[in-house]
């Protein structure tokens, strides 16, 4: 198991199974085409291998979603009531990314957040190194994007269609244009990407 971070954008989205795919930038952009990915043990650091002949222009950084098969215990800001012994009373949970007007309410921070308090848990599916462009419009569809999305951000769409939007460049305008909501404007126009399939599970504590 390990934790993870979700967007507070995201958490909706994974609660009501309509996203079943995450995706974060590297934080290391490398210079060059990815010839191989690299597990490095029990470390879990990736190493992204572009020239063998120059240790330099390779990446190394762990990823946010550790391998397929991981489990990844969610944590959130949250607030909530301590009973005598120390433990968050179930019932007295609130969590700001469904609840965000909740009045009087003091919000801790994610990291705070105890395993037994969390409400979302998701099993890693499959995961990828790729770039951002190269994501196909399923995979996009995956990340939870929607043709409502684009009607939100008075996006005009050619698609007549829920399909045809799912299947054409309309579903690609949305995605960017969340992607970089989300995580601030490329400086470069196809970064790579961790890609990771993930589908929503029971808590198993």
């Amino acid at each position: 198991m390990k934790p993870f971070y979700p967007l507070p954008q995201e958490i909706p989205l994974l609660l009501e199974e309509v996203q079943r795919a995450l995706v974060r930038p590297l934080r290391q952009q490398p210079r060059g085409i990815i010839k191989q990915v690299l597990q490095n043990g029990n470390r879990k650091d990736i190493y992204l291998l572009v020239d063998a002949g120059n240790w330099d222009n390779n990446v190394c950084e762990s990823t946010p979603f550790d391998q397929p098969g991981t489990i990844l215990w969610c944590r959130e800001t949250f607030s909530g009531f301590k009973q005598i012994g120390g433990r968050y009373v179930r019932e007295k949970l609130h969590f700001k990314a469904t609840e965000p007007e909740l009045p009087g309410a003091r919000w801790l921070l994610p990291v705070t957040m105890p395993i037994y308090v969390s409400r979302l848990w998701l099993e890693v599916l499959e995961l990828k190194v790729c770039r951002l462009m190269d994501l196909t419009h399923e995979e996009m569809y995956e990340t939870g994007v929607r043709i409502a999305d684009s009607y939100s951000r008075g996006m005009a769409t050619d698609e007549g269609s829920v399909e045809a939007f799912n299947c054409g460049d309309g579903i690609r305008r949305v995605f960017y244009e969340i992607y970089d909501e989300r995580f601030g404007k490329r400086e470069i126009s196809n970064p790579w990407i961790w890609y990771a399939a993930v589908k929503k599970v029971d808590s198993p504590v």
